[in-house]
């Protein structure tokens, strides 16, 4: 830590960063996926009666309620904004790679600009129901305590059954992840630029 703290630049790969929300995104594109199944499941168990069937007059059996089967939710602008991510990333390490052979000046431009990119993941509105927690990759849960969620917005949007805040938040999420994704390119530009 002490190392890093005195480090030329931020120690990081951003392609790990950037592997890691992918599949945070295929995450919560299977949970949407598995709880349509799950409400159409449950829906063809109620019209078929199932439930009545399965009642003892002694200890009935009350289906659970119709809450709707989960609609699909557009997730391209988020996956959009990941595929960038990954592209953007992947030439940042390359770039960040040889970046000691770059004039000092430019190093310090590049170092400079990447050191606040973590500060483009954050929204000032913040998540529903919660608008000091502003980082749209990572927050503690509704009702997780501090148990983290990833891209929670849409997450939780999905698990809480809040659809309208769900594609809200994809469209935020994807805001945040495209601006650092364009940081990135921008430092990738200023180390082909001669100083």
């Amino acid at each position: 830590m002490l190392r890093a703290a005195d480090g030329p630049r931020v120690p990081a790969r951003y392609s790990d960063f950037a592997s890691t929300v992918g599949r945070y995104l295929r995450d919560i594109q299977k949970l949407a996926a598995d709880q349509r199944e799950k409400d159409r499941t449950l829906a063809d168990l109620r019209r078929e009666g199932d439930f009545t069937l399965a009642a003892s007059p002694n200890d009935p059996i009350v289906a659970p309620a119709d809450r709707g089967v989960t609609p699909l939710i557009d997730m391209l602008p988020l996956e959009n904004a990941v595929d960038h991510l990954k592209r953007a990333a992947s030439a940042a390490d390359a770039m960040l790679g040889r970046a000691d052979a770059l004039p000092p000046a430019t190093q310090t431009r590049i170092n400079a600009s990447l050191a606040s990119i973590d500060q483009l993941l954050l929204d000032p509105a913040g998540l529903p129901g919660r608008p000091w927690f502003k980082n749209l990759i990572y927050a503690p849960g509704t009702l997780t305590g501090y148990g983290a969620k990833t891209l929670p917005g849409v997450r939780e949007g999905i698990e809480q059954r809040r659809f309208d805040d769900a594609r809200a938040y994809v469209v935020r999420t994807a805001r945040v992840l495209e601006d650092y994704a364009n940081r990135l390119d921008a430092a990738v530009a200023m180390a082909k630029v001669p100083s």
